[in-house]
């Protein structure tokens, strides 16, 4: 789910007002939201004492009569799960309600589930945490999930769709488990899902299992798998185990990894005794997964010391390339922004040489990894992090990231102003809709990236410094600042001018003045440093 705190038009499925009365519950203040639903802070009205409770709304009707139908399916497996068991690191749902309010058109008919309040999700902290060091308390996040886990296994049930945004943290730190709509008793070894999920959390036999007409046939495995992303997530602050910017730059290294193209590449700095259980639940096999079932990896975290806060973790190595190039030449924009996304195998050969022999052109590169103190807006520093490690370019750093960010904007995600060349710009990054388009990446997830929105913006801007920092061959200079011209102006003046042309002085000016403020001398190099 994610972290944003307003309603509808934000996007929202469901706008609720705050005060509106459901049954016996009335919202009190929106919490979250995700593709399908959205989640508020709720009360019932009719306890002796004051019950908290959360409301999540699934709209009326939303999409086709059969994913509706999929939909109200999903709520069904949810209520008649959470009936089954009780444990301290479960949520429990406790109802499903039909709004029926014809004088509010856009809540009538849809759903209200009600469940067990919650003071945050993991993807909340995640989101928040500084990106390669352990979150607090990762340690024992990870056992209650395991703990968790191992109870609904050994009751005969599946989670199915475990992931950060359905792992709640209550207000004494317990994670909980929560939203299984997915759960699914098993029949035998297997149980059947519908063909719903998140990418970056299914095993790699979850693309290849044959559909059947009670859905897919899915093992608890799976949930290990899901878990294995999971702990690299939480005990890195937030980076994933494959390589990737966006879910199918991922996906396909998740199946390159399954048909053995590529070694499983952990961060170093995962904790001893942690790393060998990521390991073994992130086995391309279900049967090498199955050899650790959640009982026994819980037993293990619950022998490992605390997870202290550690080093911060290196960036991955780049990707080998996922898929074959396509037989017809795409446009022009579009494959740039495929080579970039896919990271190919030209970048590889670079990456391997640039480790082998220093950086692959005759030049040096001014920053590198923010400061503790930078004044970046906190919401934004993760994204920032996260975007510029994700494409593995040394030149693409966070650091010249949040400088470009603050030249372009000052950080305010409603900015709007005017280009070199007199076009309308927008966001916080600056961007033309008409240039956005070449290289846009859905990084929230919901499937409509838009250069207004932070993330998807941030994320964009990253990947079109990469796509630039593969076309710059060697050509000589700071190389964060050549990339950072070629942002504001083009490639094609840079070459012509470098990066303190007459279009980009003032601008490489104001660039300069942010990394100076922004980089950390003991992560990277401040502008002026010597190469």
């Amino acid at each position: 789910m994610s972290g944003r705190t307003g309603g509808g038009d934000g996007g929202w499925p469901v706008r609720v007002p705050v005060g509106y009365r459901v049954g016996r519950y009335e919202v009190v203040a929106p919490l979250a939201h995700g593709s399908w639903g959205s989640v508020y802070a709720g009360r019932r009205l009719d306890a002796d004492r004051a019950v908290d409770v959360a409301l999540k709304f699934l709209p009326a009707q939303r999409g086709t009569p059969g994913q509706w139908g999929a939909l109200a399916d999903v709520v069904g497996r949810e209520l008649a799960a959470a009936g089954r068991w009780e444990h301290p690191n479960l949520i429990r749902t406790h109802e499903a309600l039909t709004v029926r309010d014809p004088a509010e058109p856009a809540l009538d008919g849809s759903l209200a589930v009600v469940m067990d309040l919650a003071a945050g999700s993991l993807a909340d902290r995640l989101r928040a945490a500084e990106p390669g060091r352990p979150l607090a308390g990762a340690g024992r996040i990870l056992s209650d999930v395991l703990a968790g886990l191992a109870h609904l296994h050994r009751a005969g049930w599946l989670h199915g769709d475990l992931k950060p945004a359905n792992v709640l943290l209550a207000a004494d730190g317990t994670a909980r488990l929560a939203d299984f709509g997915l759960a699914a008793e098993l029949d035998g070894t297997h149980a059947y899902l519908p063909q719903f999920g998140s990418t970056d959390y299914l095993p790699p036999e979850r693309w290849t299992e044959q559909c059947t007409a009670a859905g897919s046939p899915v093992r608890t495995t799976a949930d290990l798998w899901a878990f294995g992303i999971t702990a690299h997530l939480v005990l890195t602050g937030g980076r994933y185990p494959f390589p990737g910017a966006t879910h199918q730059t991922r996906l396909a290294a998740v199946l390159a990894y399954a048909r053995g193209a590529e070694s499983l590449r952990l961060v170093e700095q995962l904790p001893d005794g942690w790393r060998e259980i990521v390991a073994d639940c992130l086995a391309p096999e279900h049967a090498l997964r199955a050899r650790h079932p959640a009982e026994a990896l819980r037993v293990r975290a619950a022998a490992l010391p605390a997870v202290a806060a550690g080093p911060r973790a290196a960036p991955q190595p780049p990707p080998s390339p996922p898929l074959p190039p396509s037989p017809r030449p795409p446009a022009p924009w579009r494959a740039r922004a495929v080579r970039a996304a896919r990271a190919g195998a030209a970048l590889a050969l670079v990456a391997a040489l640039a480790a082998a022999s220093g950086p692959p052109y005759g030049s040096w590169v001014s920053g590198g990894e923010l400061r503790a103190d930078a004044a970046v807006p906190a919401e934004y520093r993760p994204v920032i992090e996260n975007a510029a490690h994700s494409f593995d370019r040394r030149a693409v750093s966070p650091a010249l990231i949040a400088a470009i960010l603050a030249t372009e904007s000052g950080f305010d995600p409603n900015a709007r102003g005017v280009g070199v060349d007199g076009t309308p710009e927008y966001g916080i990054a600056g961007w033309t809709p008409r240039v956005y388009a070449g290289y846009a990446l859905d990084a929230r997830g919901d499937g409509h990236p838009s250069y207004l929105d932070p993330v998807d913006a941030i994320y964009a801007l990253a990947n079109q410094l990469s796509w630039e920092d593969q076309q710059l061959g060697t050509l000589p200079g700071d190389r964060a600042l050549l990339l950072a011209a070629g942002y504001h102006t083009s490639l094609w003046y840079v070459r012509s001018t470098g990066c303190r042309g007459p279009k980009n002085a003032d601008y490489i000016a104001r660039v300069l003045d942010h990394l100076q403020q922004f980089t950390d001398p003991r992560d990277g190099r401040p502008p002026g440093a010597p190469p």
